[in-house]
């Protein structure tokens, strides 16, 4: 039988070969159709040629177009030229920096769209709140098996579904990760109103999940301060709260929000059950133990 791991391999290395119809526009360099007609295409920027020749060659083992870039600079005119489907991104470069170039990628209308995968020395020490809505990120050198996870979660699975969780305390944050990126769903972290004001001048999240008690921004501020924003004014917002709330504080939050949750038992399935209700979830539970042998009880969930 197959392994796991190499069926997740192949799985991959199938994908890269389909035709690809992107939503994003072409380039005016780009022939009429031929986007459909080839492979997908990975632009790697960085200014190491070892680590750029292998990527390439873990890439293209991988049946992936790849197209390399040995500045920021030149990355961008790329990424413009050639509309990868994924790009990964040194953040040590000379002249304009990683960070400044992950900036750039965000924010301009014809390249935001694009997933980047940091890919660099320092990238265990960044928190994905400060890099801009930077979607994964890798520690040189990379490993085959993490690098098959970043390409898969970014090629294989539906985009634009991005999520701004606003949570103070780190293992609900771990959760929150947890549960959406196993649902299909792009994560970007932020500790407090602050931190998530920053993480928005990258990114526009399709819904942001917001606690309330938090430090230096607590979440009504955070909500108060989004709503005055026109061009943050229609993001959807849903409350996370442990906080017993008074019927005065609920009317005015829920004046601001899309739906208040209540951190408890229930939790998990409310939270499921309302962002489902904005996109399909890609929902990948873990199989159910078969049932033991004599114990005379169904599969769970099952009477």
């Amino acid at each position: 039988a197959m392994s796991p791991e190499k069926r997740a391999e192949e799985e991959l290395m199938e994908e890269a070969m389909k035709p690809i119809e992107s939503s994003r526009p072409a380039s005016a360099s780009s022939e009429t159709g031929t986007r459909r007609d080839r492979r997908a295409r990975i632009l790697v920027i960085d200014d190491d040629p070892d680590t750029r020749r292998l990527l390439t060659n873990q890439l293209e083992e991988l049946r992936f177009d790849v197209v390399t870039a040995a500045s920021a600079e030149t990355g961008l005119q790329s990424a413009r030229d050639q509309r990868p489907d994924l790009i990964t991104l040194d953040l040590i470069m000379p002249e304009m920096t990683g960070w400044e170039a992950l900036r750039e990628f965000k924010e301009a209308p014809d390249l935001q769209d694009i997933p980047v995968v940091v890919v660099s020395v320092v990238a265990g020490e960044q928190d994905r709140g400060s890099l801009f809505g930077a979607v994964d990120l890798l520690t040189k050198p990379v490993d085959h098996d993490e690098l098959l996870r970043v390409l898969r979660r970014n090629l294989l699975e539906p985009r634009g579904r991005r999520v701004l969780v606003v949570e103070d305390d780190p293992g609900t944050q771990e959760l929150f990760k947890s549960q959406l990126e196993g649902a299909g769903l792009q994560v970007t972290v932020a500790g407090n109103g602050e931190e998530a004001e920053t993480a928005l001048d990258g990114f526009t999240p399709d819904i942001i999940l917001l606690d309330l008690v938090m430090p230096v921004m607590d979440g009504t501020a955070f909500l108060q301060r989004l709503r005055k924003d026109p061009a943050r004014v229609e993001i959807p917002v849903i409350i996370c709260t442990g906080k017993e709330l008074s019927s005065a504080e609920r009317k005015r939050l829920k004046a601001q929000a899309a739906e208040i949750l209540a951190k408890g038992s229930d939790f998990e399935a409310d939270l499921m059950a309302v962002l489902a209700s904005f996109f399909p979830l890609d929902i990948r539970l873990p199989p159910s133990p078969p049932p033991q042998r004599g114990s005379g009880q169904g599969a769970p969930g099952e009477s």
